[in-house]
């Protein structure tokens, strides 16, 4: 169900967040277990960490990284330091960060912050500067573009009516789901290395 909230409309992401019926219990222990695999991985990030990453990581351990800091990075037009800031406040890789951000609606937005426990004024004001913001993989600047009221009441229903359980659960899905497919593309890789004939000798 998390799996097809990327492709649907808002008014079905809506119902996925807030209406669907699952059993928590069963799908927590699932989940629980895939992470139970992954935690070595993130032991092993620091040494291929970029810039922006290391400046963040480095600002987490010192108890800078908070709903204030995203707003903060937003408002000097830091898209990149905004993205790999909210990856590490809510538990989550830089590819399904930046996913989450620039998906169309921002309902991914919502989610995230929701799982956080923000406030709605900070989620609110994260809304307005996102809008519009460019993703080209490198420019940090963010190009204001209006939301209707309408567009903007709607998307703040939907953030006081997800339940925060229910939004953690959603990002340990997805992350879940984006570890598994980059070890599942890694493991194609070596074994379409393996069985690729070797050069005929001279």
């Amino acid at each position: 169900m998390h799996n097809m909230f990327w492709w649907v409309s808002g008014a079905l992401k809506k119902h996925i967040l807030t209406k669907t019926d699952v059993d928590e219990e069963a799908v927590d222990k699932i989940l629980a277990e895939a992470e139970s695999g992954m935690l070595r991985e993130a032991e092993e990030e620091e040494e291929n960490l970029g810039r922006v990453e290391k400046a963040v990581r480095r600002r987490m351990r010192l108890g800078q990284l908070n709903q204030d800091a995203l707003v903060q990075y937003l408002r000097r037009g830091q898209v990149p330091e905004f993205v790999a800031s909210l990856g590490y406040l809510t538990d989550i890789d830089q590819k399904t960060a930046r996913r989450i951000v620039f998906t169309p609606g921002h309902e991914a937005v919502a989610v995230a912050c929701r799982a956080k426990a923000f406030d709605l004024s900070t989620f609110s004001t994260i809304v307005l500067l996102l809008d519009g913001a460019a993703d080209n993989g490198s420019s940090t600047d963010v190009q204001k573009q209006l939301r209707s009221p309408e567009e903007v009441a709607n998307l703040l229903e939907l953030y006081n009516q997800v339940p925060i359980e229910s939004a953690k659960r959603a990002m340990r899905f997805w992350s879940i789901r984006q570890k598994s497919q980059d070890a599942s593309s890694a493991s194609s890789a070596d074994s379409a290395s393996s069985t690729e004939p070797e050069a005929p000798g001279e």
